[in-house]
């Protein structure tokens, strides 16, 4: 019998008794971490996934750090802390999510072992994304970061940016050459591109919005041709940016895709605990469920958006998705920071929409982009009448 076969039976019988002391003596356990130890001690051990090539065994769930930036920094330290100690291993940020890497950074100072740590920027040029990457360093207080993603390459000509002589893939890979960072990913959101990034073969991962309203990712056949080529994926937004109040069924969709892991923005320890609930007894679809996504598509589905951007451009020069985007960015940031920087500008200029229909033309959804406005620009006179 091995090790994690005995263990957990040798615990067992001084489980009311167990000191911290004794946790990091048993730390030095063949295959087991500190954060594995404490977790057996309170009967809770979170399941895990190998991440594709990357061979990173990462737990089921994740924890998303954009939502931490609207909290304080005792209250997102304290909410990073209690996802780790219940078992979580995967904590995903990026360079432009605020104060978000400071927090984590903070909140994982004597945890890192065990830990699997995402990060991005959205550079595109060499120089620009080695800066970042030694920032996310400094900021993370890690000598070394699991994961690291071209953040939102969302066009072709990003992509093809990023890959050309003098191109963000040059310092990634030189980053990786050091030691700086041990695999390289990318976030995008569009599923065309996400496809031909797969077929090209050059990240090992790809995070990608996932979620019940937005099927065709299940439907194209993009997760088989991650599969295939051994690509790991990473599911974002899979509450549809905040747009879904059913953690549950949403994250009873994201884990029947199979070998597909959620990160989740969270900014509360009691967020975390329901995250943890759901996923350590994960259940399967049922017929209510279905008739459940069925209805909130309907009601909802109509003013998603992927953000794929074929809407634009505007001809009054209105950013279209952020507009759209609205309601998703002030779940993600805050009240204060959308009123006072660009997006309510954005929104502001929506006004000047003159309903011309060329949107809502090109949308590959069909979505109602006029109605969608609308509604956005009511949201933020809403905010500002309550600010």
């Amino acid at each position: 019998m091995g090790p994690r076969q005995a263990l957990p039976g040798q615990l067992k019988s001084i489980k009311t008794e167990v000191q911290e002391a004794t946790v990091h003596e048993l730390g030095c356990h063949p295959g087991f971490t500190q954060t594995d130890l404490r977790n057996w001690l309170v009967g809770s051990i979170m399941k895990k996934l190998r991440l594709g090539k990357t061979e990173l065994r990462v737990t089921t769930i994740g924890l998303g750090g954009i939502q931490i930036t609207k909290v304080s920094e005792r209250k997102a330290i304290s909410t990073i802390k209690r996802g780790i100690d219940l078992g979580i291993n995967l904590v995903e940020t990026a360079r432009g999510y605020f104060d978000s890497e400071q927090k984590i950074g903070k909140a994982i100072k004597g945890k890192r072992k065990g830990l699997i740590i995402v990060t991005k920027a959205g550079e595109r040029e060499k120089e620009g994304l080695a800066k970042s990457v030694d920032t996310s360093l400094s900021s993370l207080k890690t000598d070394y970061i699991d994961l690291y993603q071209l953040h939102g390459v969302d066009n072709e000509e990003d992509y093809r940016r990023t890959l050309s002589p003098g191109g963000a893939m040059e310092a990634l890979l030189e980053a990786k050459k050091k030691g700086k960072i041990l695999h390289l990913g990318l976030s995008s959101h569009s599923l065309d591109l996400a496809r031909k990034i797969v077929k090209d073969d050059l990240f090992e991962s790809i995070h990608i919005p996932i979620s019940f309203i937005n099927t065709e990712v299940e439907e194209s056949g993009f997760l088989k041709e991650a599969c295939k080529k051994d690509i790991g994926v990473i599911a974002m937004k899979p509450l549809g940016g905040g747009r879904i109040e059913d953690p549950g069924l949403c994250l009873k969709y994201v884990f029947s895709l199979k070998s597909v892991v959620p990160v989740v923005g969270v900014e509360s320890v009691r967020e975390v605990e329901e995250l943890v609930k759901i996923a350590e007894d994960p259940t399967r679809l049922s017929k209510g469920d279905f008739r459940k996504m069925e209805e909130i598509r309907k009601e909802i589905g109509t003013y998603f958006c992927r953000a794929c951007r074929y809407c634009e451009p505007c001809p009054e020069g209105i950013s279209i998705y952020r507009v759209l985007w609205l309601a998703v960015y002030v779940k993600q940031m805050g009240k204060q920071r959308v009123l006072s920087g660009s997006i309510s500008k954005d929104v502001e200029k929506a006004k000047n929409c003159t309903q011309c229909g060329k949107c809502e033309e090109r949308c590959p959804f069909h979505l109602s982009i006029i109605a969608g406005h609308a509604r956005s620009i009511a949201l933020l006179e809403k905010l500002k009448t309550k600010n």
